[in-house]
């Protein structure tokens, strides 16, 4: 979640069992307000007119525009678990839990390098079962499969690997301006299959 000038960005994870795929669908949100003068806006208003980045009224991300669409999903989707980044998270999270298809089903998920290590090493498996790197014996070949969307790549593209002394890793953006929001809530997502 964000509040001015970062994208919000909403993933749903499916896993496809007999296929061994997980296939992800994400939005992205963006205040309107922020578009002006922003160092990305020719990029974001390309992305906004063809529909990729969705934009909420003011200057400061609209919770609710956000809720909704969730809610609207949620009417056809069975929503199992819904995670979230704590943080500026009050007024999503009250929202949600307060609706009857997601009540009870919200679970945090910490924005720590131990949190991320395990989704990080199952993307990675990903990752290499689409090439010809041969994987270690034993480990299983999963792939992961995106909505057409291009700040997904933008995403995973300003995404570096941050590891702390025990080896655990997470991602993080390089400069300011580079999003990372994509990348992040894929891991999420699969870390949260995971629990």
């Amino acid at each position: 979640l964000s509040v001015i000038d970062d994208f919000s960005c909403v993933g749903y994870t499916f896993f496809n069992q007999p296929t061994k795929q997980f296939l992800v669908y994400l939005d992205y949100y963006l205040p309107e307000d922020t578009l002006k003068g922003h160092i990305n806006e020719e990029l974001y208003r390309g992305w906004v007119t063809s529909g990729y980045l969705k934009l909420t009224k003011g200057s400061a991300i609209d919770y609710r525009h956000i809720a909704n669409d969730i809610l609207q999903r949620a009417a056809w989707l069975d929503i199992r678990k819904c995670g979230y980044d704590a943080n500026k998270s009050a007024e999503l999270r009250n929202t949600l839990d307060n609706s009857a298809p997601l009540h009870g089903r919200l679970e945090p998920f910490r924005q720590s390098n131990g949190s991320f290590n395990l989704p990080m090493e199952i993307f990675e498996r990903m990752f290499y079962s689409k090439t010809d790197v041969p994987l270690p014996e034993g480990m299983p070949k999963y792939q992961v499969l995106f909505n057409d969307n291009p700040i997904t790549p933008y995403c995973f593209g300003n995404a570096v690997i941050d590891e702390d002394s025990k080896g655990n890793r997470r991602p993080v953006k390089l400069l300011r301006h580079m999003k990372i929001d994509g990348t992040v809530v894929t891991l999420m997502g699969i870390g949260m299959w995971y629990q």
